[in-house]
């Protein structure tokens, strides 16, 4: 039926009272719809990113923690090696010490009975560690309770469980080299003697009375202890009640549960719970295959006492029993979800108010003013369509605004963890790879050539006196010396090739691949070529080169650890060859570093036995025939070496700064000798003495010597002291102060080796000196080699022009003391006289008026 006019009208009349009602009902509810489709799809997004943000957050920590736990079990064994050898060295120092106090007062019976007693306290562990002491027959001297009956009595076939002959290697140890580590088993104090733990002994010989003293540490003992420090650092990292790390081993004892402490020491088997075990037996299956894993189980949230959804995170610890955990529980998510959700139903009840009150005006004014029903309508829907698309843009615009707050997050994380890693990882200054990461790469490579057979070398790379730079420019120029040498080292570098800093100036190159040692040759030649060039730093050009030591790896090389030691040591022997060069490792750089180390320690232990002693060597007038002076030499009195030159120990003082102490005892003991000698009527003449730069720079040096003056009644005009110029001309200007200084005090100076160390004319003519010595390497060749002639009569004649006197030492034929009197070198010194003798020798022979 065709509408007419009425029709439509009755429709658009009656229209309004029910179209727009239902209109309004209509798109309402498919508004709802649609946001609660939408918000249902918002959560779950919402629910799962959260889920993977806090997974990724336990995971970070308790990889980082576990990383943490087993670089401190890797350590145990030096950790344990430094605390035992200090506790020996300590209680022989405490021993020595006695020995000092009371050798000249008490009988070595006494001295002896008290150092056990002073000794005997010393115990550490609860007793497990203690001091004891055997002499070299193999009786005790002193013992832990245990033992003590056995004090005074022999020991020396003691085995341990293994069999070991405990005491007899002990002894071998100490006779050998003085101190050393064994691995044996012994028994606990307050313990069974036949039940015995494995333990790690250090022993160290006393020396007066061929006694040695020794200690140990049990092995269980050191790891527990180490285990407990573990356990308490990583408690204290501390977490909410609900967040906490656990820790558990695989046989289920709970190590550490901050939420349940009681729980501690106690194994989940014995726990009346029979969810504890099904969910450990879970941490089990899940660590099977590989060392991490992520699982889910039922447990007691202990904020909320609730049974609910926990979500874990474990990780094993490599050859432990250790298994780290953290993990969230489902009511922190749900809880974070549920404030999102609340904010955005409140912003849907907001809308939703606001679109029923519109509704009600346009249903009004539809039923008000029918005759604009038409364009009523037509706005309504207009306005409806309009509001319904915003309604939907604000949706989007919120589920947007979300994601890019969990993107964010999740973002701010993964930067987070990165930095952590590149920190954790590589070197602050110049970004390279770290010591860690190096030994990480080391073992790898190691692991790669063992596995394909193929060549690898490691380059340890030390900056020669970069400390110079630093102590001239400051440590700002210094840093970035070190950064454009990373640059430039990393510059020639193949990509498979690895740098590394290991601190201060010392940098190292893994180099795989290697086909043929010559290829490692030739990356050494580039290495001391790219740092030749000039680095310019604020204003400065500088100049610096480096020392390479070179190992190529081997099947006798074991770990990483000797690989890079035997790099170090082929460094250390290319400085010894001057700098500026490479050296290949060689076990006989092994043994010459050890033979270092050890003349080293036994030169400080001369130095404080005061093992030396001086000869002195007459200097003769060739004219009269008489005595004008002596020179001091030091000899060192060795206790198994016997008696060594200058030349064997010297340069090795001047590299530790041990010289300082050394000329120091020479000076106040030759003066006083000499002042005993002139009290005596003996005539010795001018006293020379060999000084080295450090001691002509120590700020002291110019007060001791006035003070030996004044102690010993010592004339100034008596002594001369000698500087060698190989040493003086390095730095000129530091030196002639001090000379100054010296001479204006009415001491004689001399320069030592004359002829041998370079130095100019202008720089002779500032020195405060009165006397040169000609070095006894042009001496011995005169007068048959020509070019020696000439060099002596060249210092004979530059010494007359500067108005000088001159010695010759080395002189040992007539031919040659001949040669230097008819040139006009008249005062000589050397074995044609005498070779240098000990003191009461020399006394003897100063009653002589003519030599």
């Amino acid at each position: 039926m065709a509408l007419n006019e009425k029709s439509i009208l009755k429709i658009i009349a009656a229209g309004p009272l029910v179209f727009i009602p239902l209109v309004i009902i209509i798109t309402a509810l498919l508004v709802i719809n649609i946001y609660n489709d939408s918000l249902q799809k918002a959560i779950f997004k919402l629910e799962s990113n959260l889920i993977q943000i806090e997974k990724k957050a336990i995971q970070s920590r308790v990889d980082s923690i576990a990383d943490l736990v087993v670089y401190q079990k890797s350590i145990v064994k030096e950790d344990l090696t430094l605390r035992i050898k200090q506790r020996v060295e300590n209680a022989i120092n405490t021993a020595e010490t006695i020995y000092q106090q009371y050798k000249d007062t008490k009988s070595p019976d006494e001295i002896k009975n008290i150092i056990t007693t002073t000794l005997r306290p010393l115990q550490w562990n609860n007793g497990e560690s203690y001091i004891w002491i055997v002499d070299y027959n193999g009786f005790l001297q002193l013992g832990s309770d245990n033992i003590r009956h056995l004090e005074g009595t022999s020991i020396l076939d003691i085995k341990d469980a293994t069999g070991l002959e405990i005491i007899k290697e002990e002894i071998a140890l100490c006779k050998k080299d003085g101190e050393g580590y064994l691995w044996d088993t012994f028994s606990k104090p307050g313990e069974d003697l036949s039940k015995q733990f494995e333990q790690f002994a250090f022993v160290k010989a006393l020396g007066h009375y061929d006694w040695y003293l020794g200690t140990a540490e049990f092995l269980d003992t050191a790891i527990k202890k180490r285990d407990d420090r573990l356990l308490n650092s990583i408690e204290k990292i501390g977490g909410t009640l609900s967040n906490y790390i656990f820790i558990i081993n695989t046989k289920g004892d709970m190590l550490l549960n901050p939420s349940k402490p009681e729980l501690v020491g106690k194994n989940i088997f014995k726990f009346n719970t029979p969810v504890a075990q099904i969910n450990f037996q879970k941490i089990r299956d899940s660590l099977q295959d590989k060392g991490q894993a992520f699982l889910s189980y039922l447990w007691i949230n202990p904020e909320t006492q609730q049974e609910e959804t926990k979500y874990t995170y474990v990780h094993t610890i490599a050859d432990s029993d250790w298994v780290i955990g953290n993990g969230f529980y489902s009511s922190s998510i749900k809880s974070m979800v549920a404030k999102q959700t609340a904010l955005m139903h409140e912003d849907y009840y907001s809308k939703f108010k606001y679109l029923i009150f519109i509704s009600l005006i346009i249903l009004i004014f539809g039923l008000i003013l029918s005759y604009f029903l038409s364009r009523y309508l037509k706005n309504s829907f207009l306005t409806y369509r309009h509001k319904i698309n915003k309604a939907t843009k604000d949706l989007q615009k919120l589920n947007i605004n979300l994601e890019e707050k969990i993107q964010d997050r999740t973002k701010a994380l993964e930067e987070m963890t990165s930095e952590l890693q590149i920190l954790a990882y590589n070197d602050a200054l110049t970004g390279l790879p770290n010591r860690v990461l190096l030994a990480d790469r080391l073992e790898q490579a190691i692991e790669k050539a063992k596995r394909h057979n193929t060549g690898l070398a490691l380059f340890f790379i030390d900056l020669d006196k970069f400390k110079e730079i630093n102590d001239s420019f400051g440590h700002e120029v210094g840093d970035s010396v070190l950064k454009t040498v990373a640059k430039s080292l990393d510059s020639i570098l193949r990509q498979e090739d690895t740098l590394a800093r290991l601190g201060g100036d010392e940098f190292t190159i893994i180099m795989e691949g290697l086909t043929r040692p010559e290829d490692a040759l030739l990356l050494a030649e580039k290495i001391l070529e790219v740092l030749k060039e000039p680095i310019k730093i604020d204003g400065h050009t500088l100049y610096i080169s480096c020392s390479i030591g070179i190992s190529v790896y081997n099947k006798t090389i074991k770990d990483a650890h000797n690989f890079l030691k035997y790099a170090d040591t082929a460094m250390y022997a290319a400085k010894e060859k001057g700098c500026n060069n490479f050296q290949f490792y060689s076990s006989k750089m092994t043994e010459l570093a050890y033979k270092h180390m050890t003349m080293k320690t036994n030169l400080r232990q001369a130095i404080n036995n005061e093992e030396f002693v001086i000869h002195y060597q007459p200097q003769i007038d060739g004219h009269s025939n008489k005595l004008v002076g002596l020179e001091a030499l030091v000899r060192w009195k060795h206790p198994t070496m016997g008696l060594l030159l200058p030349v064997d120990f010297i340069p090795l003082a001047e590299k530790t700064g041990m010289i300082i102490e050394i000329d120091q005892w020479v000076i106040k003991t030759a003066m006083h000798q000499v002042s005993l000698w002139y009290k005596e009527g003996l005539m010795p003449g001018v006293l020379a003495l060999n000084i080295s730069i450090p001691q002509l720079e120590n700020n002291n040096f110019l007060q001791r010597l006035k003070e030996y003056i004044k102690r010993y009644s010592f004339k100034p005009e008596w002594l001369e002291l000698e500087v060698t110029e190989g040493q003086m001309i390095k730095e000129p200007e530091r030196v002639i102060e001090k000379l100054d200084q010296i001479s204006d005090f009415g001491i004689n100076i001399s320069i030592d080796d004359f002829g041998t160390g370079y130095s100019s004319l202008s720089l002779l003519k500032r020195l405060p000196i009165h006397r040169l010595k000609i070095d006894r390497s042009f001496v011995k060749d005169v007068p048959q080699d020509a070019e020696s002639v000439s060099i002596i009569k060249a210092i004979i004649a530059l010494a007359r022009s500067l108005n000088l006197d001159l010695v010759a030492e080395g002189v040992e034929t007539s031919v040659q003391r001949d040669f230097l009197i008819d040139n006009g070198c008249v005062t000589i010194q050397g074995h044609y006289y005498t070779h240098p003798v000990p003191t009461e020798e020399m006394q003897i022979l100063l009653s002589r008026e003519i030599w």
